[in-house]
């Protein structure tokens, strides 16, 4: 049994009984692989924030730093792919594919932002922000297509923002190369 209690109880019938049927065993109407993925996706998410908290308050360039950032993007690569799989094998909810795109970019182009220090972006860089200027594009045409609900409010407000820092990326291929050694690194920690 889960717990003694009531709710326990008929949580504890509830799975029983739904095994015996055949459905499999169900947690407040997930199945197992599902709970577990939203676990592993929880867990991740709790080490990037560790990890990025522990990145931002350790000294730049320490041993600290390093391994606390390695930590943040391998935790947040979990994330990416934990999501895409929820999204994409266990239930589609528009929100949360949006915020799986443009999280997911963030993150990269701040690594190659990184990376770069203040030189202009590579090939790939380049062709990663078109197809991130291209995506909302894509999104919206594909959740009309599929008579998906979604919330063009909050949609196009995350999109936007995806669409901005997707031009800011490209446009830092043709900024003076002054102003990128200046502002070349886009976070506010970085000097």
């Amino acid at each position: 049994m889960i717990c003694r209690c009531p709710a326990g109880a008929f949580l504890a019938a509830n799975l029983r009984a739904r095994a015996a049927a055949g459905h499999g065993v169900m947690l407040n109407g997930h199945s197992a692989p599902h709970i577990a993925n939203i676990v592993v996706h929880v867990a991740a998410g709790v080490t990037v924030i560790v990890g990025g908290t522990v990145a931002i308050v350790s000294r730049k360039g320490g041993s600290i730093h390093v391994r606390a950032g390695w930590i943040f993007i391998s935790a947040y690569v979990t994330i990416a792919l934990t999501a895409v799989i929820g999204v994409v094998v266990f239930e589609f909810r528009s929100f949360l594919a949006i915020a799986t795109i443009a999280s997911s970019y963030e993150v990269f182009a701040g690594y190659r932002s990184l990376r770069l220090r203040g030189r202009r972006p590579l090939p790939g860089d380049l062709v990663l922000s078109v197809v991130a200027l291209l995506a909302p594009l894509a999104f919206v045409i594909a959740i009309r297509a599929l008579h998906k609900p979604w919330s063009p409010a909050l949609t196009w407000s995350v999109l936007g923002g995806l669409m901005a820092l997707a031009a800011y990326d490209l446009a830092r291929a043709i900024l003076p190369q002054s102003w990128l050694r200046r502002f070349g690194c886009r976070s506010i920690f970085i000097k």
